[in-house]
């Protein structure tokens, strides 16, 4: 159900950041309130957005450094902070503060072309970075999932991983190039920058299928071996699977509405105000998401210390299935083990997942797979 909720953001992103800018008549189009009364009011908005992830990002930071970097001796260990699972939240919640301020500076200056080409290029380089944090943290939780329930798409992804950088990010360029052509106001250049602007639709429609062909393959490789786990298992699932499924189905309710919000505004064909209301809606419900899966790394960890015993402790981290545990050849059946241990590498030893289940084949260069809190 989670991976439903990456599926269905990606293309909220894709169909938000192709060829839609903030926009704003000179006009009032409410009828009742005055046109700078309704810039205050989406200012306003933008604040609440900005607000919201700033805050998120604080928090997340704050319970890492608390609960994560704190050893038995007393020290410190920053660099748990950028452990991939950690780094893609953080860098996430970057990405969605810039939607807001492009947001913002977009309403500021509504009928200055130059200005809202040059912020398409940014939201371009935003959603190809938010895009990208996506694939790293589905693969720093599932890759040796997928290892396991699909072998052979496994090496596919090995591939795929190492260019799926170039596939995310090629629509930054010629958005790029398409804004600074236009921006410096030279003659002649109009004929190319239509090329760049027909060229950034095009490898944003790449980046979407390369972002749909992985979150599918992720999708389906978690959903089958959860539900192999279930018929296994039964009454032996262990209960940070039902956080999963909770915050999964609350992620996925949240992607609707921001799809609903985007389809009502387009079949609508409001503008002006409505238009940015509605486009504010669906960058918040994206928020939440982002919320959402900072409270479900929260309650894996809180249900994973539950289960061992781990209280509340910042030095006695959670870890679940101590190196005990082995696979046994039917899929997700554990032995001497929690079910956990196949999806959490033992992160008092700093290891990689269970051989049987997860190995370096079809791991990216410089990418290791993390605890999954």
């Amino acid at each position: 159900m989670n991976g439903l909720a990456f599926l269905c953001f990606d293309f909220l992103c894709f169909a938000l950041f192709l060829r839609t800018t903030p926009t704003a008549s000179m006009n009032s189009t409410t009828g009742t309130l005055t046109f700078e009364e309704e810039q205050n009011l989406l200012i306003g908005l933008g604040a609440i957005g900005i607000i919201t992830t700033i805050s998120a990002f604080i928090y997340h930071v704050t319970y890492v450094l608390h609960f994560e970097t704190y050893l038995k001796d007393g020290t410190y260990k920053l660099k748990k902070l950028w452990q991939p699972f950690n780094l893609n939240l953080l860098v996430m919640a970057i990405s969605m503060l810039g939607y807001y301020v492009t947001f913002i500076i977009g309403l500021e200056f509504p009928n200055d072309t130059n200005l809202q080409i040059l912020l398409l290029a940014i939201n371009d380089f935003l959603i190809a970075t938010t895009e990208y944090c996506y694939i790293r943290y589905s693969a720093s939780r599932g890759l040796g999932i997928i290892t396991r329930a699909y072998p052979g798409i496994a090496t596919t992804l090995k591939y795929f991983l190492k260019v799926v950088p170039f596939l995310l990010y090629a629509q930054v360029f010629p958005a790029t190039i398409d804004a600074a052509l236009r921006v410096s106001g030279r003659e002649g250049v109009g004929a190319v920058a239509d090329v760049m602007c027909i060229a950034e639709q095009v490898f944003s429609c790449v980046a979407a299928s390369a972002t749909f062909f992985f979150d599918s393959v992720f999708m389906a490789g978690f959903s089958r071996f959860i539900f192999g786990i279930q018929n296994e298992l039964k009454e032996e699932m262990d209960p940070t699977f039902l956080v999963i499924a909770k915050f999964g189905v609350l992620s996925s309710m949240a992607i609707f509405m921001a799809l609903g919000f985007y389809v009502a505004v387009l079949a609508a064909g409001v503008t002006g105000f409505w238009y940015n209301v509605g486009i504010w809606c669906a960058y918040f419900m994206t928020t939440v998401v982002l919320v959402l899966l900072i409270g479900m790394k929260i309650s894996i960890r809180i249900v994973a210390q539950s289960v061992t015993g781990g209280g509340s402790d910042p030095s006695k981290r959670a870890t679940v299935g101590m190196g005990k545990s082995t696979v046994s050849g039917t899929v997700g059946k554990t032995k001497n083990g929690s079910v956990l241990s196949v999806l959490c590498q033992n992160s008092s030893r700093n290891s990689q997942l269970p051989s049987a289940v997860g190995t370096s084949t079809g791991q990216p260069s410089g990418m290791t797979l993390k605890p999954g809190y």
